[in-house]
């Protein structure tokens, strides 16, 4: 019988998804939760929160990883292989499970990879990891994907969906279709794997709130709106093109658009759709039932 995950740590908890994932932890009232900071940092916490400060050292993260169950990380961008050092450190204190800052594409996927290098940064996590689990019994890990995270994305426009424009750019035929969550199951679905220790013990878990298309979205903004949008089409070859010009110069524009890339394309299959060729885990996790014309029909209400 797997032991429980109790005391549970966050190593990015003031970022988007790290946020939502703290509040998850909390309202379930199943969790004492920790949250790490660097020492400059002015990011507040609820006060049911232990802060504690580090500078990310080996020795002060081993320190502060002592007595906790498991490790949730969400740190992003050039941080991401940071969580080489996070792991080990998380190994040497005992920790029993660690929760690589997957959530998104399907990392394993060898096409998303080639289309956004930091996916591959991701992946050497992902082995780094699953090589200290091969190595010491006690210490386990699950690797939540999620999608794209729907409501954030829609929000911001981030996938090329204006709701404040009603307008939208729609890569190839539009008819591509993909896996997406929106921020509050993806918390949920943490929670879920912490309860769930021996049924989500070193591996994936393939999570989505609903199995959508670009042309969808668009047909679900339309009717809510009860506006024709404005539709521009665009080559997903002409985006990648321009993605890794962009992110050859640093800029993160072109990231995000190699990032969208691999959820849009279709000459290759990026493993966007988990359900095409996973098993979705919404009901092990204990997800609710949701559905995309009622998650637009809220974000548009934010904007009116």
């Amino acid at each position: 019988m797997a032991q429980e995950l109790k005391n549970i740590v966050i190593v990015g908890a003031s970022g988007t998804i790290g946020k939502v994932i703290l509040d998850a932890l909390l309202k379930s009232g199943k969790f004492s939760v920790t949250v790490t900071t660097r020492k400059d940092s002015s990011a507040t916490f609820p006060d049911k929160v232990k802060v504690e400060k580090t500078d990310y050292s080996d020795s002060s993260l081993a320190q502060i990883f002592q007595g906790q169950d498991a490790v949730v990380s969400t740190i992003t961008g050039g941080a991401l292989s940071e969580q080489h050092k996070i792991i080990d450190a998380a190994v040497k204190a005992g920790v029993k499970r660690f929760i690589p800052s997957e959530f998104g594409t399907d990392t394993t996927n060898k096409h998303a990879r080639e289309i956004c290098p930091v996916f591959t940064a991701k992946m050497e996590v992902m082995e780094h990891l699953e090589a200290k689990a091969g190595e010491n019994s006690s210490f386990t890990w699950t690797a939540v994907a999620t999608g794209p995270f729907f409501d954030f994305c829609l929000r911001v426009a981030f996938l090329g969906i204006d709701i404040k424009a009603q307008t939208a750019n729609i890569w190839g035929s539009g008819d591509q279709r993909w896996s997406a969550t929106n921020v509050e199951t993806i918390g949920k679905s943490v929670v879920g794997v912490l309860e769930r220790p021996a049924e989500t013990k070193n591996r994936f878990v393939w999570v989505e709130s609903f199995n959508t298309s670009q042309n969808e979205i668009v047909a679900a903004l339309e009717k809510t709106t009860g506006k024709k949008w404005e539709v521009n089409k665009v080559k997903t070859a002409d985006q990648i093109k321009k993605g890794r010009e962009l992110a050859a110069k640093g800029e993160f524009a072109g990231i995000a658009l190699l990032i969208v890339a691999t959820i849009f394309t279709e000459d290759v299959d990026p493993g966007a759709n988990f359900s095409k060729s996973k098993k979705i885990d919404n009901d092990l996790l204990g997800l609710p039932k949701e559905d995309l014309q009622t998650t637009v029909q809220e974000i548009v209400k934010e904007f009116s």
